[in-house]
């Protein structure tokens, strides 16, 4: 039996990737799963990591999961229309969405997009498919956004940001944002966003408290990135309450929702247009 590796992971945010790998191995093994994903079990028994110390993350497990499935079928649901996908995912961690979805993704290419670090880890765990390609680069860095122009002049694009911006400084996404605008006009893009109260006690999130990591950006209104600039258009939001599965947190942690909806309209899945 191969023994475990050491985690190799330097960067302070680089690590969070393991909160949504172990959250959705654990999903996969309930009776009815909200996603299934081997992928995340096989690695979480390779990596010698302290994965249990998330185990009482109850609303980062149910939530990790959602996120995770609702980009799947924003992507999936992409592919099918468009005649020449592009799939970009930055920040992808150890996400293991081409092969989560499987068939559906024959006519797409995929980009995965990462710290060289974590793309070293992907490559051992999560080789590259057919229609895959890795590059280690920050998402922040325009070479890769002039790499993909020249490569698919005719593509039709969607990104894939799952769990990254808050991360980040305000000052550092309205550049990206506008990067990713200059050079993709017809895309889409897909994130998450959590509430300013969520980014300011972020010590506090049940999973990210066990990390060394912070969150550096929160905001409360979904059309933020439409007045950061004109050219982004917010197609629809949804809430994690939203979602039927979301009753698993229990009792208590639905009843934070309903004294306080702050709470439940902070945490968002937003898709965009680029015009």
């Amino acid at each position: 039996m191969e023994s475990k590796i050491k985690s190799p992971l330097k960067n302070n945010i680089s690590e969070t990737l393991y909160i949504p790998l172990y959250m959705k191995s654990v999903e996969t093994v309930r009776e009815n799963p909200i996603i299934n994903d081997p992928w995340a079990c096989n690695i979480i028994t390779s990596i010698d990591y302290d994965f249990k110390k998330y185990d009482k993350a109850v609303m980062s497990q149910i939530g990790s999961c959602l996120r995770a499935r609702h980009f799947d079928d924003m992507t999936k649901r992409f592919i099918s229309e468009k005649e020449n996908p592009i799939v970009v995912i930055l920040g992808c961690g150890l996400d293991s969405r081409s092969h989560r979805i499987g068939n559906e993704s024959k006519n797409a290419i995929f980009y995965q997009i990462d710290l060289e670090e974590v793309i070293k880890l992907r490559e051992r765990f999560l080789p590259p498919l057919k229609n895959e390609h890795f590059i280690a680069m920050s998402m922040f860095d325009t070479a890769w956004m002039q790499m993909l122009k020249k490569a698919h002049p005719k593509g039709d694009f969607i990104f894939i940001i799952e769990g990254v911006i808050m991360y980040f400084r305000e000052k550092m996404l309205k550049s990206f944002f506008e990067n990713i605008a200059n050079n993709f006009k017809g895309g889409e893009v897909h994130f998450d966003t959590v509430g300013k109260m969520a980014s300011r006690h972020s010590s506090h999130h049940d999973a990210l408290k066990n990390t060394e990591a912070t969150f550096k950006f929160g905001v409360n209104d979904a059309h933020f990135l439409e007045k950061w600039d004109s050219r982004f258009r917010l197609d629809s939001y949804c809430l994690y309450g939203d979602f039927k599965e979301w009753s698993r947190v229990g009792f208590f942690n639905s009843l934070l929702f309903i004294i306080f909806p702050f709470i439940k309209r902070a945490f968002k899945l937003c898709y965009y247009k680029i015009d």
